[in-house]
């Protein structure tokens, strides 16, 4: 009798101990879908450097940035890099808890130099640009809007920097989605390690520095 009770109580002890395993694993698994659905939810429709791109390349080819309608000063340029950059840094943390911390150096958004600061510095230049602009700003009637041709030759050269850097995330973004086509994680990953490349680049850097500099002077 007092084997069987032994016996009933190791199987018990067992039990609640693998009930204590299987939960913890359900509960990690949890938070990796979690981790999941919110990092492809940012990527697929709030980090939106595609629209971004064409709304700069559209002021360069017409010449004018767009302010809103008249007498409704908006900041579009400011307000839709700065959630980028935001969305950045979100994927960025999400990274490690996805794809493990092997490579989270190269992706992380800690510190000063990194994507995530080149992004809210370019923020920072669209801020000051329109702030520097407000009470000198063209209109057509019905849009108010800074004319580029009036620009400084080094604000304009911060435009077309910020354009470009833009363009090129989101080139790596569409070759992320072709290469990696099926899978929408896979194209995160991939996305995130090549364009935290391309941060590390010379050319990248140097214009980093560039866009610094302009804020640092308040142009």
């Amino acid at each position: 009798m007092k084997k069987i009770i032994m016996a009933v109580s190791a199987l018990l002890v067992i039990s609640v101990v693998m009930n204590i395993v299987l939960y913890n694993k359900s509960k990690k698994a949890d938070r990796y879908e979690v981790a999941v659905d919110t990092a492809l939810g940012y990527f697929s429709s709030e980090y939106r450097i595609g629209s971004l791109h064409e709304s700069l390349e559209k002021a360069l080819s017409e010449q004018r940035l767009d302010f809103g309608e008249l007498g409704r000063f908006n900041n579009y340029y400011r307000d839709d890099l700065k959630k980028v950059s935001t969305m950045h840094r979100q994927l960025t943390l999400l990274y490690g808890p996805i794809f493990g911390y092997e490579q989270y150096d190269r992706i992380s958004s800690i510190g000063t130099n990194n994507l995530f600061n080149l992004l809210e510095d370019c923020s920072i230049f669209f801020d000051d640009l329109g702030e520097n602009s407000k009470n000198s700003l063209s209109n057509d009637g019905e849009r108010q809007y800074v004319d580029l041709g009036k620009l400084d030759d080094e604000v304009m050269a911060g435009v077309k920097i910020i354009t470009e850097i833009i363009g090129k995330l989101e080139a790596i973004r569409s070759s992320s989605y072709d290469q990696k086509s099926g899978s929408d994680l896979d194209a995160l990953h991939d996305y995130l390690l090549r364009s935290a490349d391309y941060f590390d680049t010379t050319d990248v850097q140097e214009k980093a520095k560039m866009i610094e500099s302009l804020n640092a002077h308040g142009k």
